[in-house]
């Protein structure tokens, strides 16, 4: 196993990927450093791209920062062309902010050409804590009960409508599953 000093800096570069069905839970609070993800937790510069993380579960008893799809520490990440739906805690009546994604910690988070919705519990799809930011590159889907949130200012092409995904993941025609729009989406 290497150093964590080593770990940190490496990229994270995740394409054509589906990160689906997983979960994680704590039982520690925040300042013992648990941060429960369910699909990428990353603290290395990362690239997300024609990717969907859907269904992954995140649950903690002791704290809030948790995100079922990503959670980005203190870095940066361009996420791009990709789909980040229903995840969040394993109980839909327990909301949390930032339950698809969560800027922490001075991390940057780029979002454009994506469709982020229906964080499960439903919360506020994004969070943007201790100084993390999230902002648009422009073309986004934003949905949810709770009100747009991935970013809260909206950028060139921006629509805070439902998106009108499939139930499911499911095989959709490509190399990995994937949730797909209905006929009559507006994405």
């Amino acid at each position: 196993c290497a150093p964590a000093s080593l770990i940190r800096s490496v990229k994270l570069t995740l394409g054509l990927s589906t990160v689906g069905g997983n979960s994680a839970t704590a039982n520690h609070g925040a300042a013992a450093g648990a941060f429960p993800v369910g699909g990428i937790y990353s603290d290395a510069p990362a690239f997300i791209g024609l990717s969907t993380i859907a269904e992954n579960i995140a649950d903690s008893a002791t704290t809030t920062f948790l995100a079922g799809g990503v959670f980005m520490q203190t870095s940066t990440l361009e996420l791009a062309s990709s789909t980040i739906a229903r995840n969040g805690p394993t109980s839909t009546s327990t909301a949390v902010d930032g339950a698809n994604l969560r800027a922490h910690a001075n991390a940057i988070v780029t979002v454009e050409n994506t469709i982020v919705s229906n964080p499960r519990g439903g919360g506020l799809n994004c969070a943007d804590t201790s100084g993390g930011t999230i902002t648009s590159g422009g073309f986004n889907v934003d949905f949810s009960p709770a009100g747009r949130s991935c970013p809260v200012t909206p950028g060139t092409g921006d629509l805070s409508t439902n998106p009108q995904l499939a139930a499911g993941l499911a095989d959709n025609g490509g190399s990995t599953e994937t949730l797909a729009l209905q006929a009559t989406s507006p994405a």
